[in-house]
């Protein structure tokens, strides 16, 4: 008995390593908040960036100690955001999606999503090399930004599952 009750803790609570943010948070988000109010877990991105933008850059210890501190806060806040939003999405998408497209779609999210990737990187070091790094992390604050206000006015806010 104490097994099974090991394996259903472990299961319910299983931390994530990068955030440490409980399994259990997600579902729990998705079913009180709602779908479309979930994924505004998405306005965590700008602000994570925010923080590990404004890391000082220097030797001195001190500061140092400040810049990880930052940087490990704002990574948090990433992954924590990431860990409610993405699988909430995704669930999301494929609930409402008719079986016969699931593959189409999912197929062309990924295209899209691996193609930002190859425009993104380049252009984020051009941008890095050009104006200094600083520069192009704000860019992607602003970027990040638009995206949370754009799924902000649009009608995914109210979006939810329907009881089956």
């Amino acid at each position: 008995m104490n097994f099974v009750c090991y394996q259903a803790f472990y299961h319910t609570f299983n931390y994530d390593k990068s955030t440490s943010s409980p399994q259990i948070v997600k579902p729990l988000i998705g079913q009180k908040w709602g779908v479309g109010r979930a994924i505004f877990s998405r306005f965590l991105y700008s602000p994570a960036v925010i923080l590990i933008a404004l890391a000082p850059i220097t030797s001195h210890v001190n500061h140092q100690v400040a810049a990880l501190v930052l940087v490990i806060i704002g990574q948090f806040f990433y992954g924590f955001a990431m860990r409610i939003e993405g699988p909430i999405e995704m669930g999301y998408l494929q609930s409402i999606t008719p079986m016969h497209l699931q593959g189409r779609v999912n197929a062309t999210m990924r295209s899209i999503n691996r193609s930002m990737i190859v425009i993104g990187a380049p252009l984020g070091g051009l941008i890095a090399d050009a104006f200094r790094f600083r520069t192009s992390l704000w860019v992607a604050i602003i970027g990040l930004a638009i995206c949370a206000i754009w799924l902000a006015v649009s009608p995914m806010r109210d979006a939810k599952l329907e009881e089956q």
